[in-house]
């Protein structure tokens, strides 16, 4: 992935990307990417990446979470 593919696909979708949620699990593949193009990031701390720090900034999640449902709280709380 890469922030080209998302820019792309945001533009197709017609959305901003300061408008948009991204959630992955692997910081430095995912969250890096996505925090790139200005999308708001949410981690999902579960699987092999959930013990994995950020190393700075550029990928460092708005959000970090450990189950799905603890999104809706997130989203709920940034209209």
């Amino acid at each position: 992935m890469t922030p080209a593919t998302l820019e792309r696909t945001l533009e197709k979708l017609g959305v901003k990307p300061e408008k948009a949620v991204f959630v992955g699990c692997d910081l430095a593949q995912e969250i890096a990417v996505a925090n790139t193009t200005k999308m708001t990031t949410v981690r999902m701390k579960t699987g092999p990446h959930r013990a994995v720090t950020p190393k700075g900034a550029q990928d460092k999640p708005a959000f970090d979470i450990s189950k799905l449902s603890e999104l809706f709280d997130i989203l709920r709380s940034s209209k």
